[in-house]
């Protein structure tokens, strides 16, 4: 079954044939009708194309989930690590950027991501 941006691109192909056709019989509103679908076309399969692209990377990313899967523990975990990401880094923008570690006083772990600052503490 052809996809989307190969079905378009036939409907292009034909409304060019139609243009041709209308240059010949020399009529000019049809022609511009053409010229118009034409233009809608090109830009329709641009379209599908930025949206197939997106599709493909947002399928990526689901993969990339259910191969490893987040849990939350205060921090972001990735099942097959102990090393936490930032939550605020992981929320806003799905970056994984891993915290670096400081103890502090009560048996609590402090942490501080490298990118936005923000600081965590867990109790041990």
């Amino acid at each position: 079954m052809p996809d989307l941006i190969t079905l378009i691109g036939s409907s292009l192909t034909v409304t060019k044939n139609l243009v041709e056709l209308a240059h010949t019989l020399n009529n000019s509103a049809l022609i511009k009708q053409l010229s118009d679908l034409t233009l809608q076309l090109a830009q329709s399969q641009n379209e599908a194309a930025r949206m197939m692209t997106e599709l493909r990377l947002l399928k990526t990313e689901q993969e990339e989930r259910e191969k490893n899967p987040i849990r939350y523990d205060g921090l972001v975990y990735r099942d097959i690590e102990d090393h936490p990401y930032c939550p605020a880094c992981y929320d806003d923008r799905r970056k994984r950027i891993h915290l670096t570690s400081f103890p502090m006083v009560d048996r609590k772990t402090g942490f501080e991501c490298p990118i936005c600052h923000a600081e965590f503490e867990k109790a041990l």
